[in-house]
């Protein structure tokens, strides 16, 4: 919109990205312009060569998205919910959310756009309080006084627009009250300034602004403190307001300088602003010229037109180096529509799609590249050409090499396939595939790289439009020959559908240490000859198990691979059966919770999937297969790879059957039979996705009727095996009673990687006609006959079973699932080098629970007859400190110590924090106080204590109180002379909650803060290497990495965690199940933050309280903590006066508190 006089309006650009919003994605930190393009703004995300991402904006505007406006008084208000849904549907990610500063407006000079009336605007930033009226008749404005509708209104749509991933420009004065291009603005019923709450007879204040008699005011000019003085209040309300939103976000923001057209550009760049929008006096219309600022471009059409612009002056500006957004008429409500601008708002969308697949922060405009006059190019890399003229050859200079080339529709948004072509250097033509204009993008083919760890997979996904349709998709072949820098260990994986878009993978799996390059070849060329090299790293976790496979000097042992150099180690499974395929959908969190339930507390060291059969096809669950499946389902696959990378991370195995008939899922039932096309997609799917996953071995599963047929079961072994490229799995299949202990080899085609040792069928047992099903093997075989039978298969491995009874369609506890009978039977097979299947013990009765009252055997067992190879919970018996806070009395201490019966190694000891003679910790180290105690103590100590904490922390930045660290540190270590084991030492705990005053500092200034926290590190360390720092964040606080001070300064990664049913609710598993995932940085966050710096963890304080339940969430927290890298925990026994009753009475709670400590490691007090 125009006016005819030079008047800046100035804004904030807020930043309003959300970590959870279900629309914005992963949150984003604040928009500053980005430090090697300009033109552009970063979020603090990283592009994919580790700099700073480029943030492109672009969006429709409307006047009325803050203040109503309309004939009527009040004003029908608007439908911002509608307009965010507009936004969202055109791909935009900007708007301006516009101020109006007067409330009347006379839309007659806009009559050509259909619009010839006086609007009202509401609501104001002040209350209209009086006494006596304004000139349009209501209560004189107060400017001293907000109104909370306009503030909380202004709160709520930052925070809608952030929830959709929306930048929001807060515009503080728009400035159309003082110059308004209205035809009667100087008679008495024009509106403009005479209906401005600055006017002087519109408002208490007793202004008075040279120049008011007439139209044009002075009221933004820095001629009148008081109005000045009243200005400022209004801006800090504006900015308080935006802060009460983001709360622990950082308070900086990129401000604006706009104008309203007549503007000249050299004194905006003049200004502080970090962004401007040019106006229409420096010919940014038709052809707007290259922007080589040193701000960042908002080219808004309100400022060159008014509003106007077309899809090819989008286009044009994009390529130019420019962000440009539209003033919209949107919906006609306040000028009218006009003409059709959909094409404009769709022309931004498309240009963002496409600024979002270039690397922004390297390209920059070189018009002299292309004829058109319109390229950005980051140049021998990457490519943007825009041609306006309708299928005219153009030409373009590129430096040599081979790139991908694809065209783009500017009206449509559609793109070509991609291509390659090859070029030598120079100048070279192209001409567009469309009859109206088009955008050519080309970029440079080169090697991906990625890094791994051992015995994890890394995944290359590709873009390949128009490789095929439909569900031919899951059949695009591809493969990928990789080869280890040794030149001769090789591996081939093949390329498989994501199930999405257009994105084609080559997945690669980290076997051993070292750079692994690989050469795609596929028909599809997107997807051909594509160089990948991945670096495997050593693996953090020495549990972690890799891929199986055959030791020559003992073939018929199970054995995969361990260590840092990929060993083949000996490791037989022992085996528990899973639920079922279904049960694992969507649910990672229940998969990790059972994985650590039975490797933990049982000690069995893999788990067993029984029959996926129909589950490999998106199918109903009722299908059974008669119908012909289509796709394989993704969810099915993704359960498969975090259910085998859970027992993986454990030295584990994941056992599958593939097909079963009882499960209405075999061969027999596909459509073509079982070398048909849906068998071969699914076995090409199962080899491409799951062969480099470490950890699973497959049988081809029960009640299938051609288990003694050879073809089948040869054509089976010989379509799935080779296509798993040398990522060796155990495949193999059962065989029946009739042939064990006979001496003969019942694969005469010896096709099979293993033999799975199955049980007859019976008939059904005299006097209990209600079971059918099958005896144990158990109850049936001879340790002779065992090894007989073992002796007739010496190069293979073996498995056998447990099986359930059935009935009445519920499985209950029946032959060998006594503990007794499990305690027998578990060695019998272990210690042979045979693995077993046991199945879970279910009692019906209770929904499903599982039974094992004898834990503790069970696994002595499992553990002693498998070697202790999977035994995680003996080897990190007392490797979890487990400590307690019970205040700073050391009786108080005793008391609770000789009540719980269990030596407690640890107390938690905080210092004060008032002073800093408060937060030295030498009076800890008195004998009357927690030094009393003779156990370890868990350090507590504030680095800056609460005097001028902002002030202090920029001092500590600079190392003004190192020396008081090394002091205290050199005290704490003195009186640890006795042992050399870890001294924990947190400070600045549960950063982010503004209950302590230290988070003050750290979201005032967080440079300083992080710098603070490094010099207290050094101090420490400097020490001795012996001290520990404990990095504590609160998790529901949003992004408190902002504040992590680095890996050299942390040693340890913590959280706090309670049980409150006012913010959790009274379910335990619910609750805890909140603090792991319900919080944006909650335990599963802290756990992968910890993986990628490599720091262990700690819980360093945490009570579930004395209420209904809490055993139950005590059990939770312990499967959790013994499932990670956890070196100690804090459990806090504080009474009401300390901040959280933790007081327990004897009961199930304190009980299983004991449980948890025995674990640990706490042994019985004599």
């Amino acid at each position: 919109m125009h006016v005819t006089r030079t008047m800046a309006c100035i804004c904030l650009a807020a930043l309003i990205g959300l970590a959870d919003a279900a629309h914005a994605g992963p949150a984003r930190g604040p928009l500053r312009v980005h430090p090697e393009n300009p033109r552009y703004f970063t979020d603090g995300t990283q592009g994919p060569d580790g700099s700073p991402g480029a943030v492109y904006l672009t969006g429709a505007h409307t006047w009325n998205n803050l203040v109503d406006m309309d004939r009527s008084d009040p004003p029908e208000q608007f439908d911002f919910a509608g307009y965010l849904d507009f936004l969202e549907r055109h791909h935009h990610n900007f708007i301006r959310l516009w101020a109006w500063d007067s409330t009347r407006w006379d839309t007659r000079a806009n009559g050509a756009l259909g619009k010839d009336f006086i609007h009202k605007a509401a609501p104001q930033p002040w209350l209209r309080t009086g006494p006596g009226e304004a000139l349009d008749g209501k209560p004189k404005f107060d400017l001293t006084k907000f109104e909370p509708a306009y503030f909380e209104r202004l709160r709520s749509r930052v925070a809608a627009a952030g929830e959709r991933g929306i930048y929001v420009s807060v515009m503080l004065f728009e400035g159309w009250g003082l110059m308004h291009g209205n035809r009667r603005q100087n008679t008495e019923d024009g509106w403009a300034w005479r209906s401005h709450p600055f006017h002087p007879a519109n408002n208490i204040n007793g202004l008075e602004i040279e120049g008011s008699d007439d139209l044009s005011g002075r009221v933004h000019t820095l001629r009148n403190p008081k109005v000045n003085e009243l200005q400022a209040v209004y801006i800090r309300k504006v900015v308080d307001t935006i802060h009460e939103y983001e709360r622990t976000k950082p308070k900086q923001h990129p401000v604006g300088n706009t104008g309203h057209g007549a503007e000249r550009l050299p004194s905006m760049l003049a200004s502080p602003a970090e962004w401007v929008s040019p106006g229409r006096a420096d010919g940014f219309a038709e052809d707007p010229p290259v922007w080589n600022e040193e701000k960042v471009s908002l080219l808004d059409t309100d400022h060159v037109w008014g509003v106007g612009g077309n899809p090819a002056w989008v286009w044009r500006s994009f390529l130019r180096g420019h962000n440009p957004i539209f003033m919209d008429p949107y919906d006609g409500s306040v000028l009218g529509r006009g003409r059709d601008w959909e094409p404009l708002r769709t022309a931004l969308g498309h240009a963002r799609r496409l600024a979002e697949r270039v690397n922004l922060a390297a390209i920059v405009p070189h018009n002299d590249l292309a004829s058109t006059g319109y390229c950005l190019a980051d140049p021998g890399r990457e490519y943007v050409v825009y041609q306006p003229k309708k299928n005219e050859t153009f030409s373009l200079e590129l430096a040599a090499g081979i790139y991908w080339l694809e065209w783009f529709d500017p009206a449509q948004g559609a793109r070509t396939d991609s291509a390659r072509i090859e070029a030598s250097g120079g100048g070279r033509q192209f001409k567009g595939p469309f009859a109206a204009d088009a955008v050519l993008y080309l970029k440079k083919v080169g090697p991906l790289s990625k890094e791994v760890e051992l015995y994890h997979w890394v995944d290359f996904p590709i873009e390949a439009p128009g490789a095929t349709d439909g569900v031919a998709r899951w059949d695009v072949e591809g493969a990928c020959v990789w080869t280890h820098e040794n030149g001769t260990t090789q591996r081939t994986s093949l390329v498989w559908y994501s199930g999405s878009g257009d994105t084609y993978v080559y997945r690669f799996g980290g076997s051993l240490p070292g750079r692994w390059t690989g050469i795609t070849s596929s028909p599809v060329t997107a997807l051909d000859s594509l160089e990948l090299t991945v670096e495997v790293m050593p693996s953090r976790n020495p549990d972690r198990a890799g891929w199986s496979g055959q030791r020559p000097e003992e073939p018929t042992a199970w054995a995969h691979q361990k260590g840092p150099n990929g060993e083949l180690v000996k490791n037989t499974p022992i085996l528990i059966m899973m639920p079922g395929m279904q049960h694992w959908f969507d649910k990672p969190a229940e998969m990790r919770d059972f994985v650590a339930e039975f490797n933990d507390h049982h000690g069995f060291n893999g788990g067993h999937i029984s029959t996926i059969g129909r589950n490999w096809f998106e199918a109903d669950s009722t299908d059974r297969l008669r119908t012909a499946p289509a796709a394989p389902d993704v969810r099915t696959f993704e359960a498969l790879e975090a259910a085998a990378s859970e027992w993986s991370e454990r030295g584990g195995w994941l056992h599958l059957w593939m097909w079963g008939k009882g499960d209405g899922g075999d061969f027999s039932n596909l459509p073509g039979g079982h070398n048909g096309a849906q068998s071969r997609r699914i076995n090409r799917y199962i080899a491409a996705r799951l062969g480099p996953v470490p950890g699973w071995s497959m049988g081809i599963g029960w009640d299938v009727e051609f288990w003694a047929d050879e073809a089948k079961l040869t054509w089976w072994l010989d379509d799935l095996i080779p296509q798993l490229g040398g990522w060796h799995h155990w495949i193999g299949f059962r065989y029946s009673d009739s042939d064990i202990g006979q001496g003969r080899d019942p694969d005469p085609a010896n096709k099979g990687q293993y033999l799975e040792r199955g049980v007859a069928w019976n008939t059904l047992r005299p006097g209990d006609e209600q079971y059918a099903g099958w005896e144990h093997w158990a109850t049936t075989t001879s340790d002779s006959a065992i090894d007989a039978g073992l002796a007739a298969i010496p190069d293979r491995p073996m498995m056998s079973e447990d099986r359930f009874r059935r009935r009445d369609n519920a499985w209950r506890q029946k032959d060998m699932h006594s503990d007794d009978a499990i305690l027998k039977e578990i060695p019998r097979w272990a210690t042979r080098g045979v693995a077993a299947i046991y199945g879970r013990l279910i009692d019906s009765k209770d929904g499903g629970s599982d039974v094992w009252p004898n834990k503790a055997a069970i696994k002595a067992v499992i553990s002693t007859a498998n070697g202790k190879v999977a035994d995680r919970a003996d080897d990190e018996q007392g490797g979890v400190l487990f400590g307690v806070y019970t205040g700073n009395d050391k009786k108080e201490f005793f008391s609770f110590e000789g009540a719980f019966g269990r030596r407690i190694e640890a107390v938690l000891a905080y210092t004060g924090d008032r002073n800093w003679q408060d937060a030295n910790p030498g009076w800890q180290l008195s004998p009357r106080w927690l030094a009393g105690t003779g156990r370890e103590l868990l350090w507590s100590i504030p680095m800056i204590p609460n005097d001028e904490v902002v002030q202090t922390s920029r001092e500590a930045a600079n190392g003004a109180h190192n020396e008081t660290y090394q002091s205290w540190a050199r005290q704490i270590l003195e009186s640890r002379s006795d042992d050399d084991r870890p001294i924990y030492v947190r400070t600045t705990w549960e950063v982010g909650g503004e209950w302590f005053y230290w988070t003050e500092a750290a979201k005032e200034d967080p440079e300083a803060f992080k710098a603070a926290w490094r010099q207290w590190a050094q101090s420490f360390h400097a020490v001795s290497p012996r001290f520990k720092m404990v990095w504590d964040f609160t998790a529901d606080r949003g992004p408190v990495e902002q504040w992590y001070p680095g890996d050299e300064a942390v040693d340890v990664i913590s959280q706090d965690i309670y049980w409150n049913p006012q913010w959790q609710g009274d379910d335990p598993v619910e609750a805890f199940e909140t603090s792991v995932s319900g919080y944006s940085r909650g335990l599963a966050w802290m756990a992968e933050f910890a993986t990628q710096h490599d720091k262990p963890m700690a819980i360093s304080e945490w009570s579930p309280g004395d209420r209904p339940g809490a055993e139950v969430w005590i059990e939770q927290f312990s499967q959790w903590v013994h499932s990670h890298n956890v070196v100690y925990t804090t459990y806090w026994a504080g009474g009401e006066g300390s901040g959280y009753d933790g007081t327990l009475s004897e009961g199930p709670v304190l009980e299983a508190l004991r449980e948890f400590a025995a674990k640990c490691g706490s042994r019985p007090l004599p």
